[in-house]
């Protein structure tokens, strides 16, 4: 199951007792940046009984564009207004790792075409450096997705793979400080750490298939 499904999940236990409510509940839209490591949310609005759900959705995700984000989104309903911050403040716990994720509102209703956030102002002031893995042979099969899970996968190639999942965890990090606002000085050291550990992956593979 992956992260988000994981948390669509909650999302939906949380609201299982208004699963089939009237159509004059009370909504929010919800989505999820993996890369960024960010959630935004919109503000609570009145369910209009002529719209479906994935207008909703379709309408949240076409205003998060207006800030250049292209993320898939997920409304949902309640008559219980009261536990959507509940459920919001949950979302950092859903997972080990899920502390170090930003939550972000987004001033935006049904209907409106652009919504008002704080995701410019949190845009980093320079450009975010490329995975140095991407498209090496060495590493071949992770992702950011899911290289702490093929790290550990074992053989064969174990000793690689432990080298490929610690250049990816650095990157992580790298991604992750700028997400939380570091300079680009700070965040170019864990970039550093991260071409190092690259290269000594791509090194050992060079080296390993050579013998």
């Amino acid at each position: 199951m992956s992260s988000f499904s994981a948390v669509l999940v909650i999302f939906l236990l949380l609201f299982a007792n208004d699963a089939f409510a009237q159509r004059d509940d009370t909504g929010f839209c919800l989505a999820k940046d993996q890369t960024t490591q960010r959630y935004y949310y919109s503000d609570a609005f009145a369910q209009n009984s002529s719209k479906s759900t994935e207008q909703y959705q379709t309408e949240f995700s076409e205003a998060l564009k207006s800030h250049g984000i292209a993320l898939e989104s997920h409304c949902q309903f309640t008559k219980n207004a009261a536990a959507i911050p509940v459920y919001l403040d949950g979302l950092k716990q859903q997972c080990s790792d899920c502390s170090v994720w930003t939550i972000h509102r987004v001033q935006w209703k049904p209907g409106e075409q652009t919504a008002k956030s704080d995701v410019a102002a949190d845009a980093a002031p320079f450009k975010t450096k490329g995975n140095r893995l991407d498209s090496e042979a060495a590493c071949a099969g992770f992702t950011e997705a899911n290289y702490r899970q093929v790290a550990l996968s074992g053989e064969p190639d174990t000793q690689l793979k432990t080298m490929c999942g610690m250049a990816f965890e650095y990157y992580s990090m790298y991604k992750r400080a700028i997400s939380q606002g570091a300079s680009e000085q700070d965040a170019n050291r864990t970039f550093t750490a991260h071409e190092g550990a690259a290269r000594t992956a791509i090194e050992f593979y060079k080296n390993s298939r050579a013998n």
